[in-house]
């Protein structure tokens, strides 16, 4: 069984914990069974947020006769190109982080999920890994209550 000093499960918030971890030469395991980088690089915060600033200034070009700018009768919004342009730019940020963990001779990235078989000791890939801190850095998913 590999002994950890730690041991984080989610690469998104987690990596919060990863990096100082390892840069202070503890031995760091990573478990993330997505995308690296979590929902909010993959398709939450960054994507959204990356779509919504081009839609403010197409917002603002079609409002600006309100301001005495005048732009011809139409303009143009090339969305397979921008959704391209931002699809590469997240997959992009994405493979880097499993790159950076992979030149950490203190990481281990392991991109499958783990089970707990104890409260120290994780089954990932057929492997079992125990650490003195697990941190579950998993992130939170949506759900709407039950409201009458």
């Amino acid at each position: 069984m590999k002994k950890y000093d730690v041991i984080v499960i989610g690469s998104g918030g987690g990596s919060k914990i990863t990096s100082p971890a390892a840069k202070l030469g503890y031995k760091v395991a990573v478990l993330e069974k997505d995308r690296p980088g979590g929902t909010c690089l993959n398709r939450g915060c960054i994507p959204s947020k990356m779509l919504i600033h081009p839609a403010y200034v197409a917002t603002q070009i079609q409002e600006a006769h309100k301001f005495d700018i005048h732009i011809n009768p139409h303009f143009n919004v090339d969305f397979a190109k921008l959704v391209t342009r931002i699809s590469q730019t997240v997959d992009a940020d994405s493979e880097g982080i499993e790159a950076g963990y992979q030149r950490n001779p203190n990481i281990d990235f392991y991109h499958a999920p783990g089970r707990f078989i104890d409260n120290k000791t994780i089954e990932v890939i057929g492997e079992r890994i125990t650490a003195d801190k697990i941190f579950i850095a998993t992130g939170t998913r949506p759900a709407i209550p039950t409201i009458p």
